[in-house]
């Protein structure tokens, strides 16, 4: 099954499509930055020993697509599907 950035936007709830979401495909979903593949999309999730969203920019430096976050750390440039929720 092929996703796109849209797809996933409109299935965590979203309503109207930010004009800035780009309808791109993606290939896999990860929660560990360090297994994020070209193409791929990593979730930032916040943990007992780490928060996943600390590691947004690893896991664009490593080819992520996307990241699905309830936050983006200062001065990180990517396709980011936002959740709401405490982080």
């Amino acid at each position: 099954m092929s996703l796109t950035l849209t797809d996933i936007y409109l299935g965590l709830g979203g309503k109207r499509v930010p004009p800035d979401l780009v309808a791109l495909p993606v290939s896999e979903f990860v929660i560990d930055s360090r297994q994020v593949k070209p193409g791929g999309c990593f979730i930032a999730l916040p943990g007992e020993r780490a928060d996943g969203h600390d590691f947004i920019p690893d896991a664009l430096a490593r080819g992520a697509a996307a990241v699905i976050a309830h936050r983006v750390p200062a001065g990180v440039q990517a396709q980011v599907i936002p959740i709401d929720g405490p982080a």
